[in-house]
Order: structure tokens, then sequence, then C-alpha cells
């Protein structure tokens, strides 16, 4: 293609605009005006990662639809093996009113008869290709059918993802089968097989981007502008949104953390406090003890000592002689007396032994005395 740089700068502008945001591929695109634009494509020997066999969202397929009357589906790469719907017809309405799904009318199914004056293509592919006996549009799109032939295995089986899904003229879509084209005459410019052998000249280039091709590639990029704007926002707000919460989190759990720490701080001085309390306690206990072993080991001396002082010295030899020194035993009233001037009074029962009465009551008097004296 040749561009004449001395023509205005926002005609060149939109030429790279366009290869750049509204071209599907700009190495497959030419030029010269054409009705068809591609919104979609499958094959039955896809292998990659599951995704959406169309080009665009269901939102920018049915604001492009709204330009467009009719649908078109080929062989991969090919411009001759193709059906063609009538123009206004329920393939196009449907995706006017955002329903992706091609095969079924708004209500009810769509046999030979339908599928003939439905569709315009080869012979082969119309209406063998084309014609269903069940299900309905709502069953088609709850089963992510974009063209479903039901009870036509010679039919149209598309499902609008890959890999997993079918595609093909056949409801078996494998082997030879090339794969399927989608296309709607939006007023877009078509795919070719090669690139022109002549270069496009400026007035093409300006004529194909003026006017109402001008005016839906402004819109159009404004659509695109609007859309990454959207995008990229709603993401830069949930990362921010994301980054908040596990901050928040992060905080909490900080927050957690000093709190367990001034907790088990708290309990520590508690404990040491208790402990040392403790060990004031054990002093005081021992000096307690200390000081009452001491007192108690000085009054078992004493008493000691008592007990031995207490021992009354041996009685002297009595110096009557003759019959003073003879016992005696009286009675006075309700009283015994018994004397015995020259020796001792013994007194012995069978679970007593023999006790001195005079040496007895001189322990006492002298125990009690000492005891007193403590």
């Amino acid at each position: 293609m040749h561009i004449n740089c001395s023509r205005p700068a926002s005609v060149l502008m939109y030429t790279l605009v366009y290869f750049l945001l509204v071209s599907p591929n700009a190495a497959d695109y030419q030029f010269p005006s054409s009705p068809w634009t591609r919104i979609g494509q499958c094959t039955s020997v896809y292998s990659g990662p599951r995704t959406s066999i169309f080009n665009y969202t269901t939102a920018e397929i049915t604001t492009m639809a709204n330009r467009a009357t009719r649908v078109r589906m080929c062989s991969a790469g090919s411009t001759t093996d193709c059906v063609t719907s009538v123009a206004g017809s329920f393939p196009i309405t449907n995706l006017q009113a955002g329903q992706m799904a091609i095969s079924h009318p708004p209500t009810g199914v769509c046999q030979v008869p339908c599928a003939t004056n439905t569709w315009t293509g080869p012979s082969q592919r119309v209406p063998l290709n084309m014609w269903n006996s069940c299900a309905s549009r709502a069953d088609a799109i709850s089963r992510n059918q974009f063209y479903w032939a039901c009870n036509n295995g010679g039919g149209i089986h598309m499902t609008n993802y890959m890999p997993g899904g079918q595609c093909g003229w056949t409801s078996g879509g494998t082997g030879g089968d090339p794969g399927i084209d989608i296309f709607i005459d939006e007023g877009t410019f078509a795919p070719t097989s090669q690139p022109t052998s002549e270069p496009t000249g400026w007035y093409e280039s300006y004529s194909a981007l003026s006017a109402p091709n001008l005016t839906q590639l402004e819109a159009r990029i404004t659509g695109v502008e609007t859309r990454l704007e959207a995008e990229i926002l709603a993401e830069v707000r949930a990362v921010r949104t994301a980054l908040r919460t596990e901050v928040d989190n992060l905080q909490v759990q900080v927050d957690n953390l000093i709190g367990n720490v001034n907790i088990l701080n708290a309990s520590m001085q508690a404990l040491n406090a208790s402990v040392g309390a403790m060990q004031t306690r054990v002093d005081s206990v021992n000096a307690t003890a200390t000081a009452t072993g001491t007192r108690l080991g000085g009054q078992i001396d004493a008493i000691t000592a008592a007990l031995v002082n207490a021992i009354p010295a041996p009685t002297a030899a009595s110096t009557c002689t003759g019959a003073a020194c003879a016992p005696q035993v009286q009675a006075s009233g309700s009283n015994l007396l018994v004397t015995a001037p020259g020796g001792t009074v013994q007194v012995q029962t069978a679970a007593c032994s023999a006790v001195d009465l005079c040496q007895l009551g001189t322990y006492q008097a002298n125990l009690i005395a000492a005891l007193n004296a403590l």
C-alpha cells in the first residue's frame, strides 16, 4: 500500500489507527471497500487454551449487526464455499438482539423449507447443512451453540468456544473439515488471501476512510478507548482494593501480635511479682522458724535444767531414837495422817511402784517453781 505523506496528517493517522485498532489481522486486509466483516472463526483442529470463537464481544457484535443485514459463513479461507442469509432474516436479527445463536428463529425450529427460504448458497450446502428439527434458540444459547443443526447429523454444529466444542459443516466436524469463518455485511473491510499486486493509491485510502466509514472508525476508536479506560480503571481499582484488604489484614495481625506481646509482658511482670512476694514470704517463714527454733531450744534447755533441779536432794538421816522414831497412823475426821519420824513414807499399790510421798511433794514443788521462773 502506498500513502502520499504530503496529505493531511489526520488522514495518515486514521489510516494507521485503522490497521492498529480495527483490522483483526492487518496483514490479511486490503483497502478496496467490501461489505463483509469477519466476526469469528472456528476450526476442528484447534489446540490451545479454551477461548471464544468470536473476534469481538457480544455487545460489539450486537452494535455491528445493527449496521448489517446479512450473515455469511464460509469454509475457512474460501470466498466461494459460503452460505449467506437472506437480508433481514432471523440470523441477523438474532445478532441484532444480542442473541448469539443463528440456527433457530426466535421461536420454533427451522426445517428444510425454512432453511431454503433463509439461506442461499451452493446446493451441497443449502438446505443440507442448514436445517434443524428440534430444540429452540434459547436451547442453543444455553448449550453455547452458535449454530446447532439439531436432529441433523449432516448439518452445521458450531460451539462458541474452542477447544472442547464442535466446529464443522457436519456434527462430526473433524478430519478434512477446514473450519468455518463467520461474517456480517457491516460495511468495513473483508479479508483476502493475498495482498493486492498494485499499491493502493492515497485517494483510495482516503475514500475508504471518509464519509460513513470514517465516522464508524472514529466511533470504534472511541469505543475501544472507552473500553480500555474502563478495563484499566476496573483493574486498578481491583488491585487497589486487594492491596488495601491485604494491608488491613496485615495490620490486624500486627495489632493482634502487639496485643499478645503486651499480655505476655503483663503476665511475666505479674509472675515476677508473685515470685518475689513468695520469696519474701519464704524468707519470713524461715526467719520465724529460726527464731522459734532458737526460742524453743532455749525453753527446752531451761525445762531440762528445771527438771534436773527439781529432783530433791536425799533426805538427811533421822536423829530420832527409840520409840520416838516409830511410824504412826492417825485419823482426824476425814483426813488420814501418816508419820515416820525415823524414816520415809512410801505408798505402793498393784498399779504403782513404791513412791516416797515426801520426795514426790518436794519434786512437785521444785518443778512448779522452775516452770514459773521461765
